[in-house]
């Protein structure tokens, strides 16, 4: 194995148990391996900036008609422009009947993405994706739901398979 030498500000050749100086890099690179060695460079579009999250680990439930903030799932995320990717996932129970459950994300009062499922005496599992385009800023991001008919409807939090998340991926442009 060839010895190990300095090349600019990189050590190449390395053996095994050596340490090696890397490169500087600025806020938004990533290191990349170059035909010298490890380098800085640019993140590829659509790469995560940031991740926000919440869990809900409590048990939860509504009988509302009209959409409420679900409990434990809000994030504030500050953007530098980028698009935001949203993921929210659930396991929704109608509890005693038959029960339309609709869900939302909304940023600041603005509908980003929702989505609806009937669900019976069994969890159903309540997911909404969306992606978002808003400027540079500082956003909330909230779920919200509600069911049709009135009638109870849980998400029990505190089984771990029922944790609910509500997750916001700023991607790089």
């Amino acid at each position: 194995m060839p010895e190990s030498e300095d090349v600019g500000d990189r050590r190449v050749g390395l053996r095994a148990g050596e340490i090696c100086r890397l490169p500087k890099a600025t806020k938004g690179q990533v290191l990349v391996m170059g035909d010298d060695g490890w380098e800085a460079g640019e993140a590829a579009a659509g790469a995560a900036h940031q991740v926000v999250t919440a869990e809900g680990t409590d048990d939860i439930e509504t009988t509302s008609t009209a959409y409420v903030d679900m409990p434990d799932m809000e994030v504030t995320i500050t953007t530098s422009g980028g698009k935001v990717l949203l993921l929210f996932n659930s396991l929704i129970d109608g509890y005693t009947t038959w029960a339309l459950i609709y869900a939302r994300i909304i940023r600041d009062a603005v509908v980003v993405g929702g989505g609806a499922a009937y669900a019976e005496t069994i969890a159903v599992t309540m997911a909404v994706i969306a992606i978002d385009t808003p400027v540079a800023g500082t956003y909330t991001y909230k779920v919200q739901w509600h069911t049709s008919s009135g009638d109870t409807i849980k998400n029990f939090g505190s089984n771990a398979d029922q944790t609910r998340r509500l997750i916001a991926i700023e991607l790089l442009s």
